[in-house]
């Protein structure tokens, strides 16, 4: 029950992150020369890094558990569950990002 509740507390960090770079982006539209704003592309690369911290951990547990190290089937099970729901929001959030970036390259001006 213990690693359940660790796993919802790291989706719930990665919900507040997402906000947190949603009203970020927000903020930033309002005040374009903000000193205390970070880059698209440095919180584009943290996001990534996170997503892949998530699946490397998911990643570990596999060999672990095959060769028997594992006696928790549990944990394995949910920090799979945990990786694929991450990257599938980082495939989703990448779809729209293409979407978006096609949609202005159609635009007529």
């Amino acid at each position: 029950m213990n690693v359940s509740t660790e796993n919802i507390n790291l989706i719930k960090d990665y919900q507040k992150q997402l906000k947190a770079e949603l009203t970020t982006s927000k903020d930033t539209e309002n005040s374009e020369n903000s000193d205390n704003s970070k880059e698209f592309s440095s919180l584009l690369t943290e996001a990534i890094d996170n997503v892949d911290t998530v699946v490397s951990k998911s990643n570990e547990n596999v060999p672990k558990l095959i060769t028997g190290d594992l006696d928790n089937i549990h944990s394995a099970m949910i920090d799979m569950s945990t990786s694929q729901i991450v990257l599938q929001s980082t495939v989703q959030v990448r779809n729209k990002c293409i979407e978006a970036y096609n949609d202005i390259k159609n635009m007529q001006f």
